[in-house]
């Protein structure tokens, strides 16, 4: 568990979910439901059942960032290839902090702390897409190291950032 405090945010702690903990997951998928809900795609029951044995499957990372015990934040990352450089990446698929945390930390939290994760893989980079009309998005990973194309484009955007 990796805690970060400073004078203006509260303690956050941020693990790595162990995929066999029933509770943990349930609590990530509790955020995915949040998350899913308020991009305006209310996460299916069905989905939310198969999500458990799909993340086991697929050897996903799943980053919890909690603040007093409670469930915050989640990062959901997966290793990928990088075959012209015969090493992996970790891909950030999802990133979500409750609107009550915004604005703290967390999500550079979580962000930092999926970095570090990376590394301790072995990965060279860690890779993510954001959509250009994703302000928040786009200036958090700006902040964490990201090289964000020029502003205005109406696409989504693929990004990455390289790892010592």
């Amino acid at each position: 568990m990796i805690t970060m405090q400073d004078t203006n945010s509260p303690a956050i702690q941020v693990e790595r979910v162990d995929l066999e903990d029933q509770a943990t997951v349930a609590d990530a998928i509790g955020l995915l439901g949040q998350f899913a809900e308020e991009s305006g795609h209310p996460l299916d029951w069905t989905a939310a059942r198969s999500l458990p044995e799909l993340f086991r499957r697929r050897q996903a990372v799943l980053l919890l960032a909690r603040v007093d015990g409670e469930a915050v934040g989640f990062a959901l990352c997966q290793r990928a290839i990088l075959s012209f450089r015969g090493t992996e990446s970790l891909n950030l698929h999802d990133i979500f902090v409750t609107e009550s945390a915004r604005g703290h930390g967390v999500g550079r939290r979580l962000l930092e702390s999926v970095k570090a994760h990376a590394r301790s893989l072995g990965c060279a980079k860690v890779t993510l897409e954001v959509a250009a009309d994703n302000h928040a998005g786009r200036a958090l990973y700006g902040a964490c190291g990201f090289g964000l194309p020029e502003a205005g484009a109406d696409e989504t955007h693929f990004l990455s950032v390289e790892l010592d």
